[in-house]
């Protein structure tokens, strides 16, 4: 592919994310973005007093905040007293304020500046991949990008009043220069460790689900150290200090409102959100086997799209095609995995086997904080995955270019057609049960079968074409679903 398509494409992924990102942050109503009312009221304290807002018994009644659910909040009730995240970090809130007092208090206004800061993740996401795959750079790094561009609750997400946007961007950010680190494309002295440790320092003033980033960049300093041997003392020096004198006085503030040692508000977050559903309780009335069955169910579908405050469902026939392509991507993620343990020596350097191993441990750091949290709260929120993105993404473009490789989709098709017959004849012993599996197999054989008689000529029309799929999908369910009801 020429440079001249390469960013042709690009622009085309950033504009259509542009454009359906500002649909969804001017259509969808207000506040049905997960805690948006919360987030707007921190914006709105800090304009109004000019004063760090403090977390206290009473901002957060789980009566209150499920009728306004379950009217759609209705504007004879107010959203004022929703203020359980008055214990966040203040950076996003801050380049929030001036917005609010430009615009006076628009709230679209301010959804398009998440969405902005939506658009610039992409092109952190697509510069890392150049770097990890130069020899793919136009198949990998584009694919990466689309797929975080269009992912429907991503959308949603970034097009909310909220500081998921800000965090996600900032530790995308991080992972880039601790994979620059690793790939030994930073140079030697200081200076880009110390741009790494500001971007920590502003991590750690926007919100804790980035706070992974921390200990993977000093892992990235490992890596590198365990290499040359040399510096280690003074790289994590330069690396540590700026988020040190970035976040101290946050943190001493914490320290001084909420008590030693609750530097982060959230042991008073935790006390002050009573009612809200515990992970214990629900087990002791539903069950182990319940909960894990929900955990799963929830965590796939709500990652996809789950509107609202998790209320808004799409067909269930969506879930299911998403089940089979994520099947397919995993299928052939599995036989890059495979391949690359064959020839392991040669298949990637030891700088890229450096980056493998970043991008594991943050996959795998962003997955223990959402077990976390599950343990103490019933939060099946598949958005929370979100921060792993940075190495969610690149492991769907290996596998998804992987199966659509002319040869692989041969094999694809042949698989998805067993497939197909199989849950045909569930469904002859279980007649309409498995109706749609069928259907939505055989699909995929042909779509794989058509796939491997095109030209590799044409490869870049062909993912052109499937990505416009999933934008096609966003815009539908924000008409067919979200609209319709929350409207």
């Amino acid at each position: 592919m020429s440079l001249s398509k390469e960013r042709l494409l690009l622009c085309t992924i950033l504009l259509a994310y542009m454009a359906v990102g500002t649909l969804y942050a001017s259509l969808v109503p207000a506040w049905q973005v997960p805690d948006e009312p919360a987030h707007y009221n921190y914006v709105r304290y800090l304009a109004g007093h000019r004063s760090f807002p403090i977390l206290q018994q009473g901002d957060y009644s789980q009566v209150y905040l499920e009728t306004l659910k379950s009217r759609h909040f209705p504007p004879s009730m107010s959203v004022d007293p929703v203020r359980y995240e008055f214990h966040q970090p203040p950076l996003y809130y801050l380049l929030q304020t001036p917005i609010f007092l430009a615009t006076k208090g628009s709230l679209i206004a301010m959804r398009l500046f998440s969405v902005l800061l939506g658009s610039m993740l992409l092109l952190v996401i697509y510069r890392m991949m150049l770097d990890v795959f130069p020899e793919r750079h136009h198949e990998v790094a584009l694919v990466s990008a689309a797929f975080v561009a269009f992912i429907p609750m991503h959308v949603a997400m970034m097009a909310g009043v909220e500081n998921d946007s800000l965090a996600e961007l900032l530790l995308a950010l991080a992972v880039w220069l601790s994979v620059r680190h690793v790939l030994l494309l930073d140079g030697s002295d200081g200076r880009s460790l110390a741009k790494l440790g500001v971007v920590l320092g502003l991590i750690l003033v926007t919100k804790t689900t980035a706070y992974v980033a921390l200990p993977l960049a000093i892992l990235a300093v490992l890596i590198r150290w365990w290499r040359e041997r040399k510096g280690v003392v003074r790289r994590l020096a330069w690396l540590l200090a700026p988020p040190v004198v970035i976040s101290a006085p946050w943190y001493v503030r914490n320290a001084l409102v909420y008590g030693w040692p609750d530097l982060l508000g959230l042991a008073r977050h935790n006390a002050v959100v009573v009612g809200q559903p515990r992970t214990m309780e629900w087990i002791a009335a539903h069950g182990m086997h319940a909960y894990l069955g929900r955990f799963a169910r929830f965590t796939f579908d709500s990652f996809w799209g789950v509107f609202g405050w998790m209320g808004v469902f799409m067909d269930g026939r969506i879930y299911l095609a998403l089940e089979m392509v994520t099947l397919a991507v995993g299928v052939g993620f599995l036989l890059v995995c495979w391949r690359v343990c064959l020839h392991r020596r040669n298949a990637l350097t030891s700088e890229q086997w450096g980056v493998v191993v970043l991008l594991t441990v943050l996959f795998l750091g962003v997955l223990a904080e959402y077990v976390g949290y599950n343990l103490i709260f019933v939060q099946h929120q598949g958005r929370y995955l979100f921060p792993a993105l940075a190495a969610i993404a690149p492991a769907w473009a290996v596998g998804f270019l992987e199966t659509v490789k002319r040869p692989v989709s041969r094999k694809m098709a042949l698989f998805f057609l067993i497939l197909a017959v199989f849950w045909a004849a569930m469904d002859v012993i279980s007649p309409s049960a498995y109706r749609w599996h069928a259907a939505l197999s055989l699909s995929l054989a042909i779509a794989y079968g058509v796939r491997a008689a095109i030209p590799e000529t044409l490869d870049h029309f062909v993912l052109a074409v499937l990505y416009a799929l999933l934008w096609v999908l966003d815009v539908y369910a924000l008409f067919a679903f979200i609209l319709p009801q929350l409207g």
